[in-house]
């Protein structure tokens, strides 16, 4: 399935729960966590019913949002995310759908930081909230919201957890973006970010701006490249394949 990524407009910064400092605090809440990332429902529950905060969530909510996605891999369970997907939704009057998975992740130079998930199920048309465990980069959230996007509904806003320091901001600024166009040639970026640098989140951005780019391997050759994403209509999409094996939306 094609990595896609769109534009972030007046998108809004990632409502977050709680401080995950609060784990530290509580060694029975850490515990319970711990349960909760291996898979336990229960545990899950537990932490969320904790931790969850609706009035973060209402105050994004604005017109209806007829369903709230966790972030879920096809071959792992998520709890903490689709527990507080439950929450959510049950809090906005909206639907829990479990039907688009983590189709699975792109190799790239660094796959704890340049790795980027694609997507892949149906979307059913209507207003969604993305909701999340823990924001480290965005990515997840970034390319779900395209995928959502791409394929016929709308992402209203995006909920977590956690989040990693400065994670919670997902637009990057223009000034930054310009920082990593001239500190990087922009042929070196373009074997491995498959759309526009303003579409990458503020933290993909930072760690670009000071990755090893001089210990990178040597770039494949370019076979095609692609300076801003086409979305695929309702009628279906082509595709083709950057160098390093993206699938990329065509015309």
């Amino acid at each position: 399935m094609p990595v896609i990524r769109i534009a972030w407009g007046d998108f809004p910064n990632v409502a977050v729960q709680a401080k995950r400092s609060v784990l530290g605090r509580y060694p029975s809440l850490a515990e319970t966590y711990s349960c909760a990332q291996n898979g336990n429902a229960e545990a899950a529950r537990a932490v969320v019913n904790r931790l969850y905060r609706p009035a973060t969530v209402s105050a994004f909510a604005g017109e209806k949002i007829d369903f709230v996605v966790p972030v879920l891999l096809s071959n792992q369970a998520n709890a903490l995310a689709s527990e507080l997907a439950h929450f959510v939704a049950l809090g906005l009057g909206a639907e829990v759908v479990r039907c688009i998975t983590q189709d699975h992740t792109m190799p790239n130079l660094d796959p704890e930081i340049l790795a980027l998930p694609s997507f892949q199920g149906p979307v059913p048309p209507g207003r969604y909230v993305i909701v999340d465990d823990m924001v480290t980069l965005g990515s997840s959230i970034a390319d779900l919201r395209g995928w959502i996007t791409a394929n016929g509904g709308t992402v209203a806003f995006a909920t977590s957890l956690f989040a990693a320091h400065g994670a919670s901001k997902l637009c990057p600024q223009s000034a930054d973006v310009a920082a990593l166009k001239s500190r990087v040639k922009m042929q070196a970026l373009e074997q491995v970010i498959p759309f526009p640098l303003e579409y990458l989140t503020a933290r993909e951005t930072d760690w670009l701006k000071t990755f090893a780019w001089s210990k990178c391997p040597k770039p494949k050759t370019i076979h095609s490249t692609v300076s801003t994403p086409v979305l695929p209509n309702h009628m279906g999409h082509s595709t083709f394949r950057d160098c390093h094996g993206f699938l990329v939306c065509g015309c």
